[in-house]
């Protein structure tokens, strides 16, 4: 059961990936790669769970 979305970004061919989590922290299914992190995050909007959103720094930056 998907509990959380990390939004994260990867690197200039990939952009911005979507990984949905259980509650232990596992993945659950594949990751999505979007060009814009806009777009990831009105993806991960869909699945309504909460979304951890990261910096390309990799620090959290806002959990919607």
């Amino acid at each position: 059961m998907i509990t959380h979305t990390h939004i994260f970004y990867t690197d200039r061919l990939n952009g911005w990936c979507e990984q949905h989590r259980d509650d232990e922290g596992n993945q659950v299914g594949g990751a999505f790669y979007h060009y814009r992190k806009a777009d990831a995050i009105k993806s991960a909007k869909g699945m309504d769970a909460a979304i951890h959103v990261f910096g390309k720094n990799g620090l959290i930056q806002r959990i919607i």
